[in-house]
């Protein structure tokens, strides 16, 4: 087995700072605690990061970005359909929290329970990429299907997922087990696909099937 590369101080401290985060929230985090989970002195956490607030902004980006990669990999391989893209992507999201759930409740504290203007600061390192890749969803998309515009269609289907999600988040953070994550997931594929009936017209294939013999 090849022995994989010790992480490098900086990743150690993100790592250990995500972990405290997520099982402490801000309030309850110290920089101490940060240091010693990840092995290092007190003084490395502040010289490579600064300050605790810095810190905290430095594993949101972080944690964003994994993200972001993983929203880019479901773009490149998931078929052209909108409905599809937006099933895989929602999909791969629950099955993130469910590998590491310390991401959910890092995303949890960031966005609902720490001081506001972290979560200020977070919300626009959210949107700004959001705003960068939104794009990505609609690239090359077959719309010939479509009832309605694809802009509506898209809106009506992140409707539905923020719906879902913003229920999911507001849930007390130590409420969200893995029996929840599955839960919230197998529902927002039944109502996505609810929704598809009257997004999508009947393919052709389904119009000209004969009908069973009784």
């Amino acid at each position: 087995m090849t022995e994989q590369p010790p992480k490098d101080t900086a990743s150690r401290i993100l790592d250990a700072a995500l972990t405290e985060f997520a099982e402490r929230g801000f309030d309850g985090t110290s920089t101490a605690a940060i240091a010693e989970r990840a092995g290092v002195a007190k003084a490395l956490v502040f010289h490579h990061f600064g300050s605790k607030d810095a810190l905290f902004l430095a594993v949101a980006e972080h944690t964003i970005e994994r993200a972001r990669l993983e929203y880019d990999r479901v773009m490149a391989e998931a078929p052209p359909d909108l409905l599809a893209r937006v099933l895989a992507w929602t999909e791969r999201k629950f099955a993130m929290f469910r590998e590491d759930p310390r991401q959910l409740r890092f995303l949890m504290v960031s966005l609902v329970h720490a001081p506001k203007p972290l979560r200020d600061d977070v919300r626009r390192i959210h949107q700004t990429l959001v705003s960068r890749d939104a794009h990505k969803l609609v690239e090359g998309m077959d719309a010939s299907r479509l009832r309605v515009s694809p802009q509506e269609a898209l809106d009506a289907l992140e409707t539905v997922v923020l719906g879902i999600e913003q229920r999911f988040y507001a849930l007390p953070l130590g409420a969200r087990t893995s029996a929840q994550v599955e839960q919230f997931a197998s529902e927002a594929k039944k109502l996505l696909s609810l929704l598809a009936r009257a997004l999508y017209r009947e393919s052709p294939a389904k119009k000209s099937a004969p009908k069973a013999k009784g």
